[in-house]
C-alpha cells in the first residue's frame, strides 16, 4: 500500500488552515496525511466550526497548533494561506512542493461585512477542488509554486 502523501497548510492564526485541513480531509482524506498549523495560533474559533458545518464539513479533527510543532518534519506539500505565513517560511518545515494561496483572514473581515467565514471557506473549498483535479492528472503537473495557482498579473494581489 503507498503511503498517503502529506499536506501542511499554514496561515496567521490557525482559522484558515482549520478550514482548510477539514475540507482536504473531507475530499480525499483517505489520499492524504492532512494537518494544519498557525504562525501565531489561537483556539480553535467556532466560526470556523459553524462555517465548516454550514458546507456538512465535520470539524471533528480540527485543533489549534503552532507552525513549530511540524519544524522536524518532512511534508508533500507545504500551503501558505496568507502573506504573513509566507513570510515567515523560515519557520516552515521541509516539503517537496511549496504553494502559496492567499486568502483575506475571515477574521477581519467579518468586523467589516459578516459572513467571511462561510465565503472563506468556499473560497478554499474551490482552491482544494483545483488542487485535487491538478493532482489527478499528472500530465498537467503542478503550476509554478511561487505562483500558487494565480495568474502572473496576480501574484502580488489577495482573491
Amino acid at each position: 500500500m503507498d503511503e498517503k502523501e502529506r499536506v501542511l497548510f499554514v496561515c496567521e492564526d490557525n482559522a484558515r488552515s482549520q478550514m482548510a485541513e477539514a475540507l482536504l480531509r473531507h475530499h480525499a482524506g483517505d489520499q492524504f496525511d492532512v494537518m494544519s498549523a498557525g504562525i501565531w495560533p489561537r483556539d480553535v474559533d467556532p466560526r470556523v466550526r459553524e462555517a465548516l458545518q454550514s458546507f456538512g464539513i465535520s470539524d471533528a479533527h480540527l485543533q489549534s497548533r503552532p507552525v513549530e510543532m511540524f519544524w522536524c518534519q518532512r511534508f508533500d506539500f507545504v500551503i501558505t494561506l496568507c502573506e504573513i505565513a509566507e513570510f515567515e517560511q523560515h519557520v516552515l518545515p521541509a516539503a517537496r512542493a511549496f504553494l502559496r494561496w492567499h486568502f483575506r483572514n475571515p477574521r477581519e473581515e467579518e468586523e467589516k461585512h459578516g459572513g467571511a467565514f462561510v465565503r472563506c471557506v468556499s473560497e478554499i473549498n474551490e482552491r482544494i477542488k483545483m488542487l485535487l483535479l491538478i493532482l489527478s492528472k499528472p500530465e498537467i503537473g503542478l503550476p509554478n509554486p511561487q505562483l500558487g495557482f494565480r495568474p502572473r498579473s496576480e501574484a502580488g494581489a489577495s482573491p
